[in-house]
């Protein structure tokens, strides 16, 4: 059943677990693998229950968080020539008939990290349906990368990738910061369906707390966003460790072969510049992997990022910004030279206009530039003021302009994949 060439150790992280720690210790045992249960400080029976069971034992001196066992499990794992480690939580929601599962997506995938994407369908408390959703946009927006289910506990993390990182968590916002961690060093995401079993009354045992680990978690993503917009590379692990963010085959970012021309070529100028034509070209769009709503993403950041003052990595920008959030290039590209050169001028002037409106309550008249040195001055010592006006305008520009965009590519690209929408 152990994929070839790894390793592969089932790790039980529990805390004050009694009642259920032993069960799925011993359905981890009956698969034929090595079992590590790793005990984060309990105060109960649970360590008691696990007398004479045939798996090895890491015993934390204090309750340090499940972030912090699984981060022990990790090193513990290495030290010993794991290749893999699959945890599953203690509390009986899982199955560890659901292991088979990882054990074929690891033998498919080593190189990725996985996922157990749990059922909704059943007995999900609504909060759990909303939370995971909600956690799902945020892991999207922090590393690009997608899983449906981002604060699954079930998981196959790869161990010498995941054990090289270096990690800040030691509580539930760990799990987030692994995720997100894992893509950023290159590391693969991947969804397998697991089962799930919700408790009810006094059988439901769960240390989350909400106020204290839903901050933890929001400042894990506050800080996972604001590196993900730096424009600063991230550190990849070694060169063959495959990107996770989302790929997208080429017939979808390319015009269909009939027409043979690339909506993001500079030689569209002429045609991206009528309105009429660019519905037409978001028309012929080939249905693709992404959904609507990530092709009109990607068309409003590509314009967003057009109204700031670059100066000339505009392209740049949006190229990385795209990959940063798993977002078709081409389209954001396309979307970023709309109307060029036409809107090349006319945004820096728009931008900096209304900068200048919202800073001091007017607009500059042309009694402020009917002379050549007023001009120069106002290009000249007045610049950083001006280049102050033009962020600020830009970024309203690009707010109102990346939206309309944004609800341009959806409704074309809805129309073209819905059945009865048109397509190229």
């Amino acid at each position: 059943m152990t994929p070839e060439n790894g390793r592969i150790l089932i790790v039980v992280p529990f805390y004050n677990n009694e009642k259920t720690v032993a069960g799925v210790v011993a359905g981890a045992l009956g698969l034929g693998l090595p079992v590590l249960a790793v005990n984060d400080g309990s105060t109960d029976g649970g360590p008691r229950s696990l007398a004479g069971v045939a798996a090895e034992r890491l015993d934390l001196d204090r309750n340090r968080g499940k972030g912090r066992a699984i981060r022990s499990a990790l090193g513990w794992a290495r030290d010993r020539g794991f290749s893999h480690v699959i945890t599953i939580d203690a509390d009986g929601q899982h199955s560890p008939a659901d292991i088979p599962r990882f054990l074929d997506a690891i033998k498919d995938s080593p190189e990725k990290l996985i996922i157990g994407r749990r059922n909704f369908k059943e007995n999900a408390p609504g909060i759990s349906r909303f939370g995971r959703g909600w956690s799902n946009m945020w892991v999207r927006i922090a590393s690009g990368g997608v899983t449906r289910d981002s604060q699954s506990g079930f998981r196959a993390y790869p161990v010498d990738p995941l054990a090289s990182l270096k990690f800040i968590g030691s509580r539930y916002e760990f799990e987030v910061e692994a995720l997100v961690k894992a893509v950023w060093a290159g590391v693969g995401l991947r969804d397998v369906d697991v089962t799930v079993h919700y408790f009810s009354g006094a059988d439901r045992i769960t240390h989350f707390k909400s106020f204290r680990d839903n901050f933890r978690i929001s400042l894990m993503y506050t800080l996972l966003v604001s590196r993900n917009l730096l424009p600063v590379p991230f550190r990849r692990l070694s060169k063959g460790v495959k990107n996770s963010r989302v790929p997208v085959p080429g017939p979808a970012l390319e015009t269909p072969p009939e027409r043979g021309r690339d909506l993001a070529a500079p030689r569209k100028v002429k045609r991206v510049m009528s309105f009429r034509r660019l519905l037409t070209a978001l028309r012929q769009l080939p249905p693709g992997p992404q959904s609507s709503l990530e092709l009109g993403l990607a068309g409003g950041l590509g314009f967003f990022l057009r109204s700031l003052p670059l100066f000339g990595f505009q392209g740049k920008a949006i190229r990385l910004y795209a990959r940063r959030f798993g977002l078709v290039q081409k389209i954001a590209l396309s979307a970023g030279r709309l109307g060029t050169p036409l809107l090349s001028v006319l945004i820096p002037i728009l931008a900096v206009e209304w900068g200048h409106r919202l800073r001091s309550g007017r607009w500059i008249g042309a009694a402020e530039l009917d002379s050549a040195a007023k001009v120069v001055q106002a290009l000249g010592r007045e610049a950083p003021r001006r280049l102050l006006e033009y962020l600020t305008g830009g970024l309203w520009i690009g707010l109102a302009g990346g939206l309309a965009v944004f609800l341009l590519v959806f409704i074309c690209s809805w129309r073209r994949r819905s059945p009865g929408g048109e397509r190229a």
